[in-house]
């Protein structure tokens, strides 16, 4: 894992940190005594790896599998600011994890596009898939001189 000033590349730090900031600027602002250094504590590391299979190491214990992904899901929704946000997660969540398998919500897709070009709409190249090769090369993007020319206007 990256380390910056002995800490790790992660979210949990930088919300550490700027708590810290703010009882910092709090208390030159109020005059009253500074807080000690900043103190980072680890609460442990989470990741999913799969349909509901994730690895855990927090709280003191280590997780895997269904009771890990849990607990990331857990910990991830309580950070969202709001209840509305929350619950409206954990719906969205569970009906693609039970219904359907698959996170669609959190996966960008290019139905809306090809939708979006039927109905004449230009979109920025940027966004629009790539075409394939012929099989025989394994290469998956094409280049200038293989793709069809255009039509003229």
């Amino acid at each position: 894992m990256a380390l910056l000033n002995k800490l790790p590349g992660v979210a949990q730090p930088a919300i550490q940190e700027g708590k810290y900031v703010g009882k910092v600027i709090k208390a030159r602002l109020t005059g009253t005594a500074a807080n000690g250094p900043f103190k980072y504590h680890d609460r442990g590391s989470m990741a999913t790896i799969g349909h509901k299979y994730a690895v855990a190491d927090a709280f003191g214990r280590k997780l895997t599998g269904l009771p890990a992904y849990l607990m990331w899901g857990f910990v991830h929704v309580a950070y969202l600011v709001g209840w509305g946000n929350r619950l409206g997660t954990l719906y969205t969540c569970g009906r693609a994890l039970y219904l359907s398998k698959n996170r669609g919500h959190r996966m960008i897709t290019f139905g809306n596009a090809h939708a979006n070009l039927a109905e004449g709409t230009k979109l920025s190249p940027a966004i629009m898939p790539r075409r394939t090769r012929p099989s025989g090369n394994r290469s998956t993007t094409t280049s200038a001189q293989s793709r069809p020319p255009k039509p003229a206007t």
